[in-house]
Parts: C-alpha cells; structure tokens; sequence
C-alpha cells in the first residue's frame, strides 16, 4: 500500500517475494556442499575458479532449482492474490472480476492461462537447471 496500486507495485512486491526464499534456500545449498569434493578439486591443481564454477555450483544446482521453483510459484500466487485484492488491472485483478460477476467461462479461461503460464516457468527451470553433459 505504500507504493501504490500499479505496475511498480507488482513488481517490487514480487521481487521482494521471491528474494528472500531463492537467497536463502540458495546459500543453504552452498553450505551442504561436502567439502571431500572440493579438496579432491584442490588435489587434482583445480584453481579456485575451476573449483567453483566446476564442483561449488554443480553441487548446489540442485538446491539452487528447487529455491528458484519455491521462489517463482511464491511471486504468482502472492502477485495474483495482490491483484485480486488491489489492483486495476492484472490477471488477478480479471480473475476476482470474473468470479464476482459470476462470469465463469472467463474465470476458467484465465485459469487456464495461469496453468499454462506456470507450466512454461516450471519447463524453463527445468530446462536451464540440466547440468551439461562433460566428456
């Protein structure tokens, strides 16, 4: 409420929403990477960046994915509830008008569409977090 009802404000609250579980479950991540990886790295004259960019960050991948998961489906349900209940225009904001005005084959279409927005973010992570494959 203190920035206001428009597009700025969705956007800052998302990105406050998103933030701090992707930080948080990210640095975790990092801090369960067993150390036994990162010495045998040091053993075979990896450098530190090799160590980090190679064994630090292949480590916590999967971490890093499942903040990023956690972090994006926390921003749509937060933005769209936000509209629904304060804005003045938006998905959510459509969404709520619909239901009230007992529109339903609208509500079901925006549905749909949040379904298939959610679902081409979920494949997105999926695509970006596959680790290449090294030969």
């Amino acid at each position: 409420l203190w920035i206001g009802i428009g597009p700025w404000s969705k956007i800052i609250y998302a990105g406050a929403n998103a933030f701090f579980p992707v930080a948080l479950l990210s640095l975790r991540g990092f801090r369960a990477i067993d150390q036994r990886y990162v010495r045998v790295a040091h053993a075979f004259g990896a450098s530190k960046g090799q160590t980090d960019r190679l064994v630090k960050i292949q480590a916590a991948l999967p971490m890093v994915m499942a903040a990023l998961r956690i972090g994006f489906a926390l921003t749509i349900i937060g933005v769209i509830l936000t509209e629904m209940l304060a804005a003045e225009r938006g998905l959510g904001y459509e969404l709520a008008r619909a239901s009230q005005t007992l529109q339903s084959a609208n509500a079901f279409a925006l549905i749909a569409i949040l379904l298939v927005v959610v679902a081409a973010l979920q494949l997105t992570i999926d695509r970006v977090g596959r680790a290449p494959h090294q030969d």
